[in-house]
């Protein structure tokens, strides 16, 4: 009733000893009011490319289950709106069996260096009504204009060149230095320097996120051709200018002449994307938006096994068949890809073809038109030269090329451009398979984002437009992804199996397991030889000599080697036996180290299937 309780005292010193009562237990219970809230992150600088941050906080009033903790360039102080994050954990996780959370708490988050210093806020609410408790210092790095995001590229114009391309935040004077000798550069080589802006981005009236919430300054992209004097030689490099400094050492081989007929080695794969290595949340539409988790072994799986192809030869190079990033729009997501890939692409050419999701637009070939975010192929066709003979605006890209290399020349086409008889496309394809002189390069690899033998529209199409050309021209294989699972089929044309491509049979790999939520089908029909829709995992195609090659499909979680064919390019089986125990021993499965409270989600090794959870609802994306 509020009335004070009966007591022997007079009533005035009754209600003082209320008072006295609650004064006496306020410090103890009620402490927490009078302090503002703070959220602290240590350290406030890095070093090199990347590291850990420790972040706690305190003193949360009217604290929330949906409250999170958001990474953000530190120039959203002078915004008018909260942009998206960048990343995001929540700040209570788990499962939540009271009423109410702590009101302190802690967590990490592994930062890379993205030419831009970071705050970390304590956020209230849930978009598009969060608001913002508490933030940070600023966190930065040492160097903020590090050269950044190496990786090597063949010319398709020139095979027996090399190119570099990296990142900056600013340039002066860039160039890349090269040697034989570890610390001693005797070629230095200018670099090119382009870059893109907000106003390149496509279709902002439909309110994509490229040009709006997601967008990000890509800083400078600097480019150096050189031609080495010896073919198939180690070099060493480092990048960068003598304002803003140089790279860290890296090496590099350069590319086979042309007709050499050394083993050649080809990573292939799709769909693969990125994720923050700390567990964190992004925008992303599968694995609980944390992006593509698999990646992580994805990416260590891809340098080890190029650093065991290295052993045995010197031709090695990687070919990654569309939907590179999964940014979408969210093009701080693009540096987290090129962060993910460098230690692979630093060192042997990391070759791409255009897919759905960084093509995407009002104006393209295939729909829907939400498929890059507003993007439309230019911060990709921006990171990866030599593709297109224009990257902006959507209307001048051609991405599609051919490139020699080794005993392979690989035909990229682009599956979001026209291809039909008649197109500037299909008069390149054509060209480019007559072009090929088998004396140089005896297999011949075909590749593309959407796949052709699946059964809807643009399949038809490339069976209609292609499939005789690639035929006639007796294509070795052909890898596709954009479906999400992994299937191997004889050599086959208008799907009736052939004995080889010489008959005019072509085996085609649907490759697109490298990250991205596994799903769909494969038909049971007795031209699909093998399939897989359980394992994350990319193909590893080793070329022997002129007539003889080797395919596998590893799995990404233990290096196990789930699916393997020999081919030939002649009548015989005279294959050589192969060993796979020595041959994976040394693939070591990659376990990211987990965020505090967060379970591990990477597949168990050794299982068959993918021990994780799934993602929020079904995803129709591809």
């Amino acid at each position: 009733s509020g009335s004070v309780p009966e007591t022997n005292l007079p009533r005035s010193m009754a209600d003082m000893s209320v008072v006295l009562l609650l004064l006496a237990l306020t410090p103890a219970v009620f402490t927490w009011v009078s302090e503002p809230a703070s959220i602290t992150a240590t350290p406030t600088v890095l070093k090199g490319n990347g590291g850990w941050v420790d972040v706690s906080w305190k003193h949360i009033e009217f604290s929330d289950w949906t409250d999170y903790i958001g990474i953000y360039p530190a120039t959203i102080v002078n915004d008018t709106a909260i942009p998206s994050p960048i990343m995001f954990q929540p700040a209570w996780p788990g499962n939540h069996t009271k009423k109410y959370p702590p009101h302190q708490g802690s967590t990490r988050f592994y930062l890379i260096n993205r030419r831009i210093e970071y705050i970390i806020a304590y956020m209230t609410g849930t978009r598009p009504y969060s608001s913002v408790t508490a933030v940070t210092k600023r966190i930065s790095f040492t160097n903020l204009y590090a050269p950044l995001q190496p990786h090597i590229v063949v010319p398709p114009q020139n095979p027996t060149a090399v190119a570099l391309t990296w990142n900056c935040k600013a340039h002066n004077m860039p160039k890349w230095k090269i040697g034989l000798e570890s610390g001693k550069y005797t070629e230095v080589i200018k670099a090119n320097v382009t870059t893109y802006h907000k106003s390149d981005m496509c279709d902002p009236q439909n309110f994509y996120p490229a040009s709006r919430d997601g967008w990000m300054d890509p800083g400078f992209f600097l480019t150096a051709l050189w031609q080495p004097k010896v073919a198939s030689t180690k070099y060493y490099y480092i990048f960068g200018d003598d304002k803003y400094g140089y790279s860290k050492e890296h090496f590099f081989y350069s590319p086979p002449r042309l007709g050499d007929r050394q083993k050649t080695v080809m990573i292939g794969f799709g769909d693969m994307g990125q994720t923050p290595r700390d567990g964190s949340h992004q925008h992303s539409w599968d694995w609980d938006d944390r992006g593509e988790v698999p990646t992580l072994n994805t990416s260590r799986t891809m340098m080890n096994l190029v650093d065991k192809a290295l052993e045995t030869t010197n031709s090695v190079y990687v070919m990654h068949i569309g939907d590179i990033s999964y940014a979408v729009g969210y093009l701080y997501e693009w540096d987290q890809f090129m962060d993910l890939i460098a230690p692979t692409a630093s060192k042997v050419p990391y070759l791409t073809g255009i897919g759905n999701h960084e093509m995407g637009w009002s104006g393209s070939y295939w729909g829907p038109p939400s498929d890059s975010g507003g993007e439309c192929g230019v911060p990709y066709l921006a990171r990866f030269p030599f593709i297109s003979k224009e990257f902006k605006p959507p209307a001048k890209q051609t991405p599609w090329y051919s490139v020699q290399y080794g005993l392979v020349t690989t035909i990229v086409m682009s599956t979001e451009h026209d291809y039909k008889k008649g197109s500037e496309q299909y008069a390149f394809l054509k060209g480019a398979l007559e072009a090929i002189d088998r004396t140089v390069t005896p297999w011949v690899v075909f590749t593309g984002h959407r796949c052709m033998f699946w059964n809807n529209t643009y399949a038809w199409e490339m069976q209609d437009n292609l499939e005789p050309l690639m035929s006639e021209h007796q294509v070795d294989m052909a890898l596709w992804g954009h479906s999400h699972l992994y299937v191997r089929t004889c050599p086959m044309y208008k799907f009736d199996c052939k004995a080889n491509a010489q008959a005019g049979g072509i085996t085609h790999f649907l490759i697109g397991t490298a990250g991205y939520h596994l799903g769909g089908y494969y038909p049971g029909k007795d031209w699909v030889k093998k399939g897989n829709k359980w394992d994350y995992g990319i193909g590893n195609f080793e070329f022997y000599n002129s007539t003889t090659a080797m395919v596998q499909w590893i799995n990404v979680a233990t290096g196990k080697v789930m699916d393997e064919v020999m081919m030939s390019r002649d009548d015989t089986n005279d294959f050589p036996r192969q060993d796979k125990t020595w041959r994976w021993q040394n693939i070591v499965p990659y376990t990211p180290e987990p965020p505090p409270e967060s379970p591990q989600v990477e597949p168990t090794p050794g299982s068959s299937k993918a021990n994780v959870p799934g993602p929020r609802g079904v995803s129709g994306q591809n």
